[in-house]
């Protein structure tokens, strides 16, 4: 599973579209950050897995959602046991992450494996890599969250021994 909180995808699902439609000479409206990003694509977001803060203060300013969505999301965040309708609200990340392990991959090599498990494993003095991130196969916003923190790295990497060279 991904471990990055939904409203950080939403973050990176925004920011995109609005890149997205500077490179395409179009204003980033709501109505063409909606239209570069698709319904699918929104869809895919699990605006149920917010709290209701993030949802008001961060998701509906956007834009990007329709009336009828906010409506129906804020109405189902407030009330338990109604339907979600079309978003899914079964959260995306795990939340039983250990930090102190996490803090140590960091510090090591990146890899990517293709299993569903998103805890670390606890690292060994001599173990030269250790995988991150597992990505969750047959989920498109997953794959673009993995090849973004791929790029991320990479990108640091390439800098930090650019630097000590």
């Amino acid at each position: 599973s991904c471990s990055v909180p939904e409203i950080a995808l939403f973050r990176a699902v925004s920011n995109w579209a609005q890149k997205k439609c500077k490179v395409q000479g179009v204003a980033p409206t709501p109505e063409n950050q909606r239209q570069v990003l698709g319904i699918e694509t929104l869809l895919l977001v699990r605006f149920p897995a917010m709290t209701t803060e993030q949802f008001q203060w961060e998701v509906v300013p956007t834009g990007l959602l329709s009336y009828e969505d906010v409506q129906q999301l804020l109405y189902a965040m407030s009330q338990r046991g109604v339907p979600l309708g079309r978003y899914s609200g079964k959260p995306r990340y795990n939340l039983n992450i250990n930090k102190d392990a996490a803090l140590q991959v960091l510090t090591r090599n990146f890899t990517f494996a293709s299993s569903a498990q998103a805890t670390p494993e606890p690292l060994e003095d001599d173990q030269a890599a250790k995988t991150l991130y597992h990505m969750v196969p047959d989920d498109p916003i997953d794959a673009v969250l993995a090849s973004e923190l791929l790029r991320n790295f990479l990108q640091n990497r390439v800098e930090t021994d650019a630097a000590s060279a």
